[in-house]
């Protein structure tokens, strides 16, 4: 029989949930940070996909993050290096769309 979760169980963070774990709530501030500025993000890989891709791949493994993917699959689907991806995550928490163009992420 395949495991279920209990119906009272939901997966979506709850505050207390939150609280205790600071990973957790990182985390889902970055989500909440890439959630606000998608459209911009999917502009960005748009516009730029032909005049600067390096540019467009840091936008789409910002976007992929909000999938849902880990770092492996980000960087198998866009061709950089695990250690990118992150260092591209890290840098659009802290500094917001302007890191994506600095070809040091």
């Amino acid at each position: 029989m395949p495991y279920s979760l209990p119906s009272h169980t939901s997966l979506a963070p709850d505050a207390a949930a939150l609280r205790k774990n600071p990973a957790k709530r990182q985390r889902e501030r970055l989500r909440e940070h890439i959630q606000a500025h998608q459209a911009q993000l999917e502009r960005y890989i748009a516009e730029h996909e032909v005049t600067a891709p390096d540019l467009a791949i840091r936008a789409r493994s910002i976007l992929l993050y909000l999938d849902g993917l880990h770092c492996q699959e980000i960087a198998r689907i866009t061709g950089m290096t695990p250690n990118a991806v992150m260092r591209v995550r890290r840098r659009f928490a802290s500094w917001g769309l302007p890191c994506l163009a600095d070809p040091r992420s």
